[in-house]
């Protein structure tokens, strides 16, 4: 797919993706063209990471942070994001975030390749919706593991300055994590809950609020529900 506000000379492509600051050449927007840019990111990170420790640097490490391959458009208003459930729902509700996207184009190609098997063949498709099974993650080398008192602190739901306060405390636990262990449990409870933040507590650095799209925030003394989104 390639959207019309995207002004790179080359589309979908991990060259494309990066584009060129000093050539004056723009970076691709397009859903795969982001998805290959979020990856890229993510290699150099790591790679970055491994050559500090290889050197012993070991002071000043970055704590693996909020980064994900996936992120969350801030004009997405659906309930949850990047999977083909919420991006085949409603138009007015879909998921419009990149992966979202990307995952909804291949949906669609498969479904014209059926489509023209059935008319070679002439014999009808079944279409078989297949769960999509995510294996639980080895929490033997999760941080919650090492610090079971403030992961409770991430189930604390009160609507109130010390809720927000324990769950605070429980998602910056949550950023000591690896950063493999990080994705494992974000992709882990994504597909666990039906509805997002049904099971409560706090995974991957989110709480169930934060599942759904919403921050809660102390502004000007008072608990305000924000639109959220992982930057």
């Amino acid at each position: 797919m390639v959207l019309k506000e995207c002004r790179a000379p080359r589309h979908n492509t991990r060259v494309a993706g990066r584009g060129s600051v000093s050539r004056g050449i723009p970076r691709c927007i397009c859903p795969r063209g982001r998805v290959l840019y979020e990856k890229d990111l993510e290699r150099m990170r790591v790679l970055a990471l491994k050559i500090r420790v290889a050197n012993g640097q070991k002071e000043g490490l970055p704590a693996p942070n909020w980064f994900r391959p996936w992120r969350i458009s801030p004009l997405c208003i659906a309930q949850g994001h990047n999977t083909i459930t919420w991006a085949r729902v409603s138009k007015k509700k879909s998921c419009t975030c990149p992966h979202a996207l990307a995952l909804l184009e291949k949906y669609k190609e498969d479904r014209r390749k059926l489509e023209r098997q059935e008319r070679v063949t002439g014999r009808p498709v079944h279409y078989v919706k297949v769960q999509h099974i995510v294996p639980e993650p080895d929490w033997s080398t999760s941080a919650c593991r090492n610090d079971i008192v403030t992961a409770e602190l991430g189930f604390d739901e009160k609507v109130s300055k010390r809720g927000i306060a324990n769950r605070k405390a429980a998602k910056e636990m949550c950023a000591q994590c690896p950063l493999s262990m990080f994705r494992a449990c974000e992709e882990w409870i994504r597909a666990k809950e039906v509805k997002p933040g049904e099971l409560g507590g706090v995974y991957a650095g989110m709480d169930k609020w934060n599942r759904q799209g919403i921050d809660l925030k102390m502004i000007n003394g008072k608990i305000k529900r924000v639109k959220w989104s992982r930057a």
